[in-house]
């Protein structure tokens, strides 16, 4: 059970962290089909497993606030996700489950459109008149784009129709068209600015701008797909009915669909718009499938995050030969080696590929990729650039062997090889200038010792300039050590060192992720500083004592222990010590015992308003470091809403549901009197 269940967590903490990527930060670095395997094979251990139900996965917890100025709104009803599958098999086995679980003997009727490759909208008409557009967001609540929404000229702003409802919510795509896509990289390229990477990160980007004319000028388009009435009278009983009603008000709707009767209809439609996909003048990912049937949709009912009656059937990404024409080894943060192929420019789905990652040694073997050859190119997920194989039949003689490094072509320290994993990377630490910025910016992190104020345009001055090198000389600054610097007055200069002084009270674990070790993470960091509790400790490690702490196997404990070899990595954490003041909450064995008697232990928090004692962030972090679990919506399964100055919604919400609610002041007490902080 024990190695189940620490696969099962590492497996979860991946889908969390592409759904941070995705949700919040709007960006994508895997593609849709390795995601939802990912998911799949989540879900087959929970089954396998039998996991309660407070452990399973649930991705709207980490779909936190976009970083943004945007003021946030409640969704009416939450935007949820879809179930997902890539091929066939995986609907046919979808419509089984249905039939199965819902005793449904005939054929169900499916509504099939498009899947449009953009960005999820929710419009919201009071009256028939246009109040407000949401975002996604965290699928509870979204960014309000109203200003900017309001320059598509596709979007009605006034419903003129006796039969519009109250209030009305039109769920639909934000997409921009290829034309335009192409249009506007070629201008981007002319200014000699970055190009967009995909037509999604347009539509996003496009809707956060401070300006509308920018979102004017980009012909964002519109397609509705759902809708929901609310104080209406009107009560349709089809999907197409409310969609065709949509058209009579005004609004763009997808012009290929098929009302399917049977599951060998649905097959034709998918296989009729794989046929027509690259002619379409808009990118799309795949078809959407619904249970046509309102009556049928409510009696299927949702899941936690997507309704169960709705199924998106995803393509494979086309792919495009072109030729390698060099192959660079690119050195990270932690000193992992990273192979790229250079390869002669070409086009996929609108986008101009010149580069492909090639992950590890392992997979240029697999590839059996020379320099000169003729490969297929495909992005996966329509996203992600990937070498799909190499053309061996169009081979030709002059191509050349791929030769792997054997030093660091930077600080010339010998290459450490992990041949079962294909992985290579140079050990130098802070000492080879690759790594060095990165690393040093590491150090400085939110999840490192945390300098507010230090970022990377400043770090590359103070490297410039010898005032840094190593991260022991951020606490050797001093207001002198700016004066050399350009561009950094008295007021940036006194936050930063503030901000270093702040940094002298860490914990364990956030020192030991800061030094960026080669393959140690914040999940290891954090089991090494439960394990250890000290800095002593951790340095008198072997790889005996390593090995048995839970996640750590052979080549993490080899990495850490190269990395305590280093005499300058040593000289360095020696120095730190002196200076900074590690704690760790692990190494108290009293906690480790009594953890479960702790009031906040698995209990449910939700926080709302201002709060002057400490942050939002440290608020929750208190709240997680003693176990509990915060959310950032209402639910019946709320424990406690703990509120602050000018609170929200929330209170009413949490009031209505009779939830336990805390004051600031509350909250820190019933800490203090349990002896929590």
């Amino acid at each position: 059970m024990k190695l189940f269940l620490k696969k099962y967590l590492k497996l979860k903490l991946k889908i969390q962290y592409y759904d941070y990527l995705y949700y919040t930060l709007n960006s994508s670095i895997i593609s849709d089909y390795k995601y939802d395997q990912l998911c799949m094979m989540l879900k087959k251990l929970e089954k396998e497993n039998k996991f309660e139900e407070k452990l399973k996965y649930t991705n709207y917890n980490f779909k936190k606030n976009n970083f943004s100025y945007l003021p946030e709104i409640e969704h009416k009803t939450p935007m949820l996700s879809l179930l997902s599958g890539s091929s066939i098999k995986d609907f046919l086995k979808y419509d089984k489950m249905l039939k199965k679980r819902f005793f449904i003997f005939n054929d169900i009727e499916y509504f099939c459109d498009l899947k449009i490759d953009g960005l999820a909208i929710s419009l919201i008409y009071h009256n028939g008149i246009l109040s407000h557009a949401v975002t996604r967001g965290n699928g509870y609540s979204g960014e309000n784009v109203t200003i900017n929404i309001m320059t598509i000229s596709n979007i009605p702003i006034v419903l003129s129709s006796p039969e519009i409802p109250k209030i009305l919510d039109v769920r639909g795509e934000i997409y921009i068209k290829k034309k335009d896509f192409l249009l506007l990289n070629k201008i981007s390229s002319l200014h000699k600015k970055k190009n967009f990477s995909n037509p999604r990160n347009i539509a996003s980007g496009s809707l956060r701008q401070k300006d509308p004319e920018i979102a004017r000028k980009r012909k964002l388009q519109f397609i509705a797909y759902s809708c929901n009435f609310f104080n209406s009278s009107l009560n349709l009983e089809k999907h197409d009915k409310n969609l065709f009603l949509l058209k009579k008000w005004g609004f763009s709707i997808c012009k290929i669909f098929s009302i399917c009767k049977t599951i060998h209809d649905v097959i034709q439609f998918y296989q009729m718009v794989t046929k027509i996909r690259l002619d379409l003048n808009y990118e799309i990912d795949g078809i959407v499938i619904k249970v046509n049937s309102k009556i049928l949709q409510k009696k299927i009912g949702y899941v936690e995050k997507a309704p169960k009656w709705a199924y998106a059937l995803k393509f494979f990404s086309h792919s495009v030969e072109t030729k390698v024409i060099g192959i660079h080894f690119s050195i990270g943060r932690t000193g992992l080696i990273t192979p790229i192929a250079f390869l002669k420019p070409v086009f996929i789905s609108g986008v101009l590929i010149k580069k492909v990652t090639l992950y590890n040694k392992k997979k240029i073997l697999e590839l059996k990729l020379h320099i000169g050859d003729i490969v297929k190119v495909y992005r996966a997920g329509d996203v992600i650039p990937k070498i799909e194989k190499v053309l061996l039949k169009k081979r030709s003689i002059t191509v050349q062997k791929i030769i792997f490094p054997y030093y660091c072509n930077i600080c010339h320290t010998k290459i450490i090889y992990l041949e079962q994993e294909g992985l290579m990377y140079c050990p130098a630490g802070f000492f080879c200038q690759a790594q060095n910025e990165k690393r040093l910016l590491h150090f400085v992190s939110k999840n490192g010792l945390y300098m507010p104020g230090l970022g990377l345009k400043i770090i590359k001055k103070l490297l410039k300039k010898g005032c840094v090198k190593t991260p022991d000389d951020f606490y050797k600054l001093n207001i002198q050590s700016f004066e050399k610097i350009s561009g950094i007055g008295i007021i940036l200069t006194k936050k930063i060192l503030n901000s270093i002084n702040s940094s002298k009270i860490v914990m364990l674990n956030k020192f030991i992720y800061a030094l960026g070790i080669f393959l140690v993470g914040k999940v290891v960091s954090k089991n090494l500083a439960n394990f250890f509790g000290s800095v002593r400790n951790f340095l008198n490690s072997n790889y005996t004592i390593l090995c048995q702490i839970e996640g750590i196997g052979h080549n993490i404990a080899t990495s850490i222990i190269l990395f305590l070899k280093s005499k300058e990595n040593l000289k360095i954490i020696y120095f730190l010590k002196k200076k900074l003041c590690i704690s760790s909450f692990f190494s108290n064995s009293f906690y480790m015992k009594d953890f479960s008697k702790i009031w906040i232990y698995q209990k449910k928090f939700v926080l709302s308003g201002k709060f002057l004692t400490m942050s939002k962030e440290k608020i929750c972090t208190i709240i997680e470091k003693y176990g509990g679990i915060v959310k950032s919506y209402i639910s019946k399964n709320i424990n406690f809403l703990i509120i602050g100055l000018k609170y929200g919604q929330k209170f009413k919400q949490a009031k209505s549901l009779k939830i336990t609610i805390l004051s600031e002041k509350e909250f820190f007490n019933n800490l203090l009197k349990k002896n929590v902080i």
